[in-house]
């Protein structure tokens, strides 16, 4: 999901090689996303511990979400700590391990199979995202100029592993009864672990990067990002700890205003950055992904309501438990993934293609390379697709339900012609020496 411009890339990126199989992989993921919720309708309308939601927040979080975070970081992570990636083969290795383990998952959670499938697919993505830790880590272990989103990727990474390995022993207790408690208090630590602790953290340490970039604008603000960086995972800190060992209670509220504080505060990092930028024509991708900040704010206004309805033992809490994790997978993490994908995969396709002919003769530019008007199409078809699904859910609407789950479809379909357009451009006759 993040890379560098060509003209700053050619000493320190990453082969196209290993970063443009995670796309390809997340954009078919996406469009098998889309397909399961297209199947799943009556699903939404019960407890969200059931085989089909959780085959397809799965397949969200891991083969969408996850893959091209994984692929992307791969690409960035040498601008990063100015410096190289430790080890291609360890990111060949966390490419095939998890591509093989995803899918396991996820059709075993559909037909809940809770059989050795569903624990090889567990074990390989857990192995999976240890080979990509230890990548991570070694670099920055070689590298003497860390930036402030290194940190922010550190522990993101951190936080990763951690929400694998608890979910691949919630994947055990299935057959083995490894926990005392129910399975149900760990899979709500297992969801915010990876819902904060890998998609946000790693996320608004990355964009802080990017956006400014992308926008051509100078600002910079450390202090502002490591009092974020304090916020969010000092406000996760306290509320597993809190909600391990007492439950949700009303002191639920003071970790969500300490995550709703460092997220505003990413809000008002993005405001100036956007005020101070040179380049005043904003292209759609980043626009989409400065969207998607807006769009965190709903799933925390939904928690806001969720915790009282928990507390209470309201009927409404299950509902809302649905809600509150589709807002975050189908609204914020997939318009941010939408917007970026298209800012930041044409350069690795451009550095694959043209970079040998930079400053010898004329070349396309990154925007050439897909299409702005399928660009167009894919936000003409997700922003009411989403709404009518998040519609849909709330008010067990089976008919708002699937026309935004067919619109999500049409969505996925537009957005894997626009990526293929790209991963397999090939070089201009006119232009080939």
């Amino acid at each position: 999901m993040f890379t560098t411009s060509p003209a700053n890339s050619t000493q320190k990126t990453t082969s196209w090689k290993i970063v443009v199989p995670f796309y390809s992989y997340a954009a078919l993921s996406f469009l098998g996303l889309t397909i399961l919720l297209l199947f799943a309708g009556d699903s939404f309308s019960g407890h969200y511990f059931q085989p089909r939601l959780l085959a397809i927040t799965h397949m969200a979080t891991l083969g969408w979400g996850t893959m091209i975070i994984l692929g992307a970081s791969h690409q960035l992570l040498p601008v990063l700590v100015d410096g190289k990636l430790y080890s291609e083969k360890l990111a060949k290795a966390t490419f095939i391990t998890c591509a093989i383990g995803i899918p396991l998952l996820v059709y075993n959670f559909w037909y809940f199979q809770t059989v050795w499938l569903m624990q090889a697919g567990a074990v390989l993505v857990l192995s999976g995202f240890l080979l990509f830790a230890l990548n991570v880590f070694r670099s920055i272990w070689n590298s003497n100029a860390l930036q402030v989103q290194v940190y922010f990727l550190f522990t993101a990474t951190l936080w990763l592993c951690l929400t694998a390995l608890l979910g691949t022993l919630l994947v055990f207790n299935f057959t083995y009864n490894l926990f005392s408690v129910s399975h149900l208090e760990y899979l709500r630590l297992h969801a915010h672990m990876g819902l904060v602790g890998w998609f946000l953290m790693l996320v608004a340490g990355v964009a802080s990067r990017l956006l400014p970039m992308f926008m051509i604008s100078k600002y910079s603000n450390d202090k502002l990002l490591w009092r974020i960086f304090w916020l969010i995972n000092g406000g996760l800190v306290l509320f597993l700890v809190d909600v391990m060992f007492a439950g949700i209670t009303y002191r639920v509220y003071l970790y969500l205003c300490m995550l709703l504080a460092g997220i505003l505060l990413f809000v008002v990092y993005c405001r100036q950055a956007w005020k101070q930028r040179i380049r005043k024509k904003v292209e759609a991708p980043v626009k989409l992904s400065l969207a998607a900040v807006a769009l965190l704010m709903l799933p925390l206004i939904t928690a806001a309501f969720l915790i009282i309805q928990i507390i209470t033992g309201s009927h409404m809490a299950l509902r809302l438990s649905v809600v509150y994790g589709s807002l975050f997978l189908l609204g914020w993490l997939t318009a941010i993934i939408l917007g970026m994908t298209f800012k930041t995969l044409p350069f690795i396709i451009w550095n694959k293609v043209y970079q040998r002919l930079s400053g010898k003769q004329a070349t396309p530019s990154p925007k050439d390379l897909f299409s702005n008007r399928l660009i167009t199409w894919q936000i003409i078809f997700y922003v009411p697709g989403f709404i009518l699904v998040e519609m849909g859910i709330l008010l067990q609407n089976s008919v708002l339900l699937k026309t935004g789950s067919v619109l999500l479809l049409a969505t996925a379909i537009v957005y894997n012609v626009n990526v293929g357009k790209l991963v397999f451009h090939r070089l201009k006759r006119r232009i080939a020496l």
